[in-house]
């Protein structure tokens, strides 16, 4: 992790900022050991000195705000507060290899010139939101990219409110479409009318055609041919029926084009335990 706070503070772990849920979403909050900088007395400009030069430059606890900002702005979900690749316990080997690319990816990723996003596909409680909100808290907090968190379905609800307060859906996906780096997730979710259908269209074609990275959580299994587990109840072979179909069929072929150009592709498999169970109260 780049060190942005000016010295040691067990309360953020050197982050300079604590995320925390704060009513919808989460949100990050400048530490305490940020609120007075020794270093630049406040001013937010500090000398730096390079092949015999001085020049004024951005302290670092100006970065530190930059990216607490940054963060805020991506609207990542309340539950999401403590959701970074640090927390994420990989339960097999699949989860553990996306995790590790997914983390490469940002570890590597260069504003303006990365392209490539990432599609995660798996049953549900499998981690797949964790590493998108793991993944937009680094691009934000450490490498200080513009970033925004949707989930589809809850676009589709804002874009029908928009409706009603003269608003067209063009207002509402643009922001979405323009930001440097997107996160859609449980894409596929819906009844897949013509309506959200040309949603998602719109939304992917611009991202796309603008080469503007963009990463994706799915439960439909991105395979054509369903490796069907064994389920424990009647209950859950319904549920799972309800998935049963590939990302391809719940897009639509043009979408799925795009997706296969933008993005690496990752499907856990479809055995994978949903970890909330371990927390389902008897």
């Amino acid at each position: 992790m780049e060190a942005l706070a000016l010295s040691s503070c067990p309360k953020c772990r050197d982050a300079g900022v604590r995320v925390q849920p704060a009513g919808e979403f989460a949100r990050a909050v400048l530490c305490e050991c940020q609120q007075s900088c020794a270093r630049c007395d406040g001013s937010g400009r500090v000398y730096e000195e390079k092949d015999g030069y001085q020049f004024l430059a951005a302290c670092a606890c100006q970065r530190v705000r930059q990216g607490a900002s940054l963060y805020n702005a991506a609207h990542l979900p309340a539950r999401c507060a403590e959701q970074a690749f640090s927390t994420l316990a990989p339960q097999f080997e699949e989860q553990r290899s996306a995790s590790m690319m997914a983390e490469g990816m940002c570890a590597h990723f260069i504003p303006g010139q990365s392209r490539d996003g990432l599609l995660i596909s798996g049953p549900v409680g499998t981690g797949k939101t964790h590493l998108l909100a793991a993944i937009l808290r680094y691009l934000t907090l450490e490498s200080r990219v513009a970033c925004r968190y949707v989930e589809i379905s809850f676009l589709y609800s804002e874009i029908r409110k928009g409706f009603g307060e003269g608003r067209s859906s063009l207002d509402i996906i643009a922001p979405l479409a323009e930001v440097p780096v997107l996160a859609i997730d449980e894409l596929g979710k819906g009844k897949m009318s013509p309506f959200e259908q040309e949603t998602v269209d719109e939304l992917v074609s611009r991202r796309y055609n603008a080469g503007r990275p963009t990463f994706f959580a799915s439960n439909y299994r991105l395979s054509e041919k369903a490796e069907r587990p064994a389920f424990s109840s009647t209950r859950e072979r319904v549920e799972e029926s309800k998935l049963d179909l590939p990302l391809r069929e719940r897009v639509g072929e043009r979408v799925w084009s795009r997706l296969q150009q933008m993005c690496r592709m990752v499907e856990l498999p479809p055995d994978a335990r949903d970890y909330r169970k371990s927390f389902a109260r008897p």
